[in-house]
């Protein structure tokens, strides 16, 4: 485990712990049900062409939504699955009795399941050749607003190769490097 890796690691951790605790809750969780708090559908952000998740409510502040995401073989070249979990912290920017403005942070953890992506390298590539690519954290920061009771939002996705030096196999800082991913979605409360 790299020290990128183990840092987002703890730092997911410390999410869950401490606003847990901190916030007060937003509603009571139904664990005998497992009804979810929203419905979550987006498109980008490192989560698929189209992805929609199951959100639940920990606290006021505090949310962790599991999803499935789709990418087709027309947009990528190939087909990927992914199944998502995601850390989020929402915050209010500007709320009033006619518009909602808020922000926020997200850490999470996506699987790509499909036969071109691995978690341990190939053995027929050098040690350290290719970083393992199904299973990738996704730090994520964003705005959103209400607009007739429905969530709408705008982000920008980093995956944990993007936030560590790019290196090619020469272990040269690379040339072309991609940054980012854009998406936009919505959150519906059930």
């Amino acid at each position: 485990m790299n020290k990128l890796t183990l840092l987002l690691t703890l730092l997911w951790s410390a999410t869950i712990m401490a606003n847990s605790e901190v916030a007060p809750p937003r509603q009571q969780m139904n664990f005998s049900t497992l009804k979810p708090d929203a419905v979550v559908a987006q498109s980008a952000g490192y989560l698929g062409a189209l992805y929609l998740g199951a959100e639940y409510a920990v606290t006021e502040y505090y949310a962790i939504d599991f999803g499935y995401g789709y990418t087709p073989k027309a947009l990528a070249g190939i087909d990927i699955q992914q199944y998502s979990l995601r850390n989020s912290i929402r915050f209010s920017l500007i709320e009033n009795k006619l518009f909602h403005l808020g922000t926020h942070l997200g850490l999470g953890l996506t699987y790509g399941n499909n036969n071109r992506l691995f978690i341990k390298q190939p053995e027929k590539y050098p040690i350290g050749y290719y970083q393992p690519s199904a299973l990738r954290y996704i730090l994520s920061w964003g705005l959103h607003t209400q607009i007739a009771g429905v969530e709408v939002f705008s982000g920008l996705a980093f995956l944990d190769t993007e936030l560590s030096p790019y290196y090619n196999q020469n272990w040269e800082p690379a040339d072309e490097i991609q940054i980012g991913s854009f998406s936009i979605g919505c959150r519906i409360p059930l």
